[in-house]
């Protein structure tokens, strides 16, 4: 799945092939799966607030990878690099 995700975005971006754009936000990507998925993000409730900032969230997780940047936690770091982030990598 990984491999077909970034083959295309490789034709997206290198030779001119489809983008999908969110009509409800600034929101783009390159596969029709993964677009499909940001559609459904507004189909939900946001119900989960942060306590520093106030913005809603929709999950329980995404307040926690959210609230993570507040304190400066990346607790995922890559195998293969320096790299660090408050969300895993794929």
């Amino acid at each position: 799945m990984l491999h077909a995700i970034i083959s295309q975005k490789h034709v997206a971006l290198e030779h001119g092939g489809p983008t999908y754009t969110c009509t409800q936000c600034e929101y783009t990507c390159y596969t029709k799966a993964v677009f499909e998925k940001h559609e459904q993000s507004h189909m939900t409730t946001m119900e989960f607030q942060c306590s520093q900032c106030g913005i809603y969230l929709r999950s329980a997780k995404q307040l926690q990878q959210h609230e993570n940047k507040h304190e400066g936690i990346l607790p995922f770091k890559c195998t293969q690099c320096p790299q660090v982030r408050t969300r895993s990598f794929p």
